[in-house]
């Protein structure tokens, strides 16, 4: 369970001008990628970035909860990324994101044991219908409660009998 510092924010969360820089630096590595390969850098100025996560294990198996944090990315005319606030594209009517513009994921741990397929357990995320309004402190804890209760059930299907005829 992570330390709060208010219901949006963890401490050791990384900060807004932390996030802004990394944003930036990767955008920029993009761009200058994408002219060396003569690609246009005019799509995709969008996506997430982990801010915070944290490694459970529930019924001897492993996931983690991550804190990812929207962005959209304007190009100057110079080619330079500037950040845009999700919460400025909330308040404009754009959809797809809550309020505080950050939402919490529970994915398995890479690398560690079995990935069902076609199942969402341990893929799970808080950007959910009528969870607009919640704080991230409420995104956390019910994504915990989900790791738990998929963590239970997949140790239960591992311990199922191979069903092979």
């Amino acid at each position: 369970m992570p330390e709060w510092l208010d219901d949006n924010t963890i401490k050791g969360e990384m900060d807004e001008e932390a996030f802004r820089a990394d944003v930036k630096r990767q955008m920029q590595e993009r761009i200058e990628r994408e002219t060396q390969e003569g690609k246009p850098h005019n799509y995709g100025n969008d996506g997430f970035g982990i801010v915070y996560e944290e490694g459970y294990r529930f019924h001897d198996v492993r996931c983690v909860l991550r804190v990812l944090r929207y962005f959209a990315v304007s190009l100057s005319r110079r080619g330079e990324a500037d950040i845009d606030n999700a919460r400025l594209w909330r308040r404009e009517g754009w959809k797809g994101m809550n309020l505080i513009g950050k939402h919490v994921v529970l994915e398995p741990v890479e690398g560690d044991g079995p990935v069902l397929k076609d199942t969402e357990l341990l893929w799970r995320d808080s950007l959910q219908y009528q969870q607009e309004e919640w704080t991230l402190r409420q995104q956390w804890e019910d994504m915990e409660r989900q790791a738990e209760k998929d963590c239970r059930e997949f140790a239960n299907f591992l311990l199922l009998p191979d069903k092979k005829e």
